[in-house]
């Protein structure tokens, strides 16, 4: 099956706002939703990294959305989140050249 096909979560990614401290700092305080789609969450196995982080006592999935505009916007630092259950999760890598049609993303969490 090369569509959509498996697409059954509902996720919001969000991009971190940003304000100065009285340092001059750009220090980052609340987030904004930049974009709301469907994507499959893809159990991720294997590497040490991967298991360091489960040991932590965080998973670390994969998920592929559609791409387009807004996919295609989403940055390292963003946050992801399941709207089914409101958990959050930290966007840790984005590959948005693999596959023409879709964006696939890296992701550690939940977080708080």
């Amino acid at each position: 099956m090369s569509g959509a096909g498996k697409l059954w979560h509902r996720l919001a990614f969000d991009k971190p706002t940003k304000d100065r401290n009285t340092f001059g700092e750009d220090v980052a305080t609340d987030w904004a939703e930049q974009h709301a789609t469907r994507g499959e969450l893809i159990y991720q196995a294997g590497s040490e990294a991967i298991a360091a982080a489960r040991y932590a006592g965080r998973q670390v999935l994969k998920v592929k959305i559609r791409t387009g505009t807004g996919a295609r916007a989403i940055k390292v630092g963003w946050r992801m989140r399941l709207l089914a259950n409101g958990t959050t999760w930290d966007v840790k890598e984005v590959d948005a050249i693999t596959q023409r049609a879709f964006v696939f993303l890296v992701i550690e969490g939940p977080v708080s």
